[in-house]
């Protein structure tokens, strides 16, 4: 899946994987969402994804990472919208802080500005 250069949204649900692999060869890819994959546990677990040189959107919701996995992401130049559910209120709170990212925009607004076709 790193092989898709044209590749703009990427959504991931409930993958049996512990780390992403990297992404920076997506130079398209502009939002990524993570959901209930559980198994991405480690701190280096999305540096892969942070690699992702116009990423401006991240959603990770359901998961079980621990805030050092967003550290990668503090200094990311263009991420300007990041959701997150780690599993507790305390780590969601700690790493909102850490970043400073207003949330994501829905999926119909974002697929609107980019002109995506968002099919489920």
């Amino acid at each position: 899946m790193t092989h898709l250069p044209a590749l703009q949204w990427l959504i991931l649900n409930a993958l049996g994987i512990d780390q992403l692999p990297d992404f920076s060869p997506s130079t398209a890819l502009l939002r990524v969402d993570l959901d209930g994959m559980r198994r991405l546990r480690q701190p280096n677990a999305l540096h892969g994804l942070a690699a992702v040189p116009r990423l401006q959107d991240l959603w990770v919701t359901q998961s079980s990472l621990p805030v050092e996995a967003i550290i990668p992401f503090t200094s990311h130049p263009t991420l300007t919208h990041v959701g997150l559910g780690l599993g507790s209120e305390r780590r969601n709170r700690a790493a909102e802080h850490l970043l400073g990212r207003t949330p994501p925009r829905d999926d119909h607004h974002f697929a609107a500005t980019h002109n995506l076709l968002h099919i489920l």
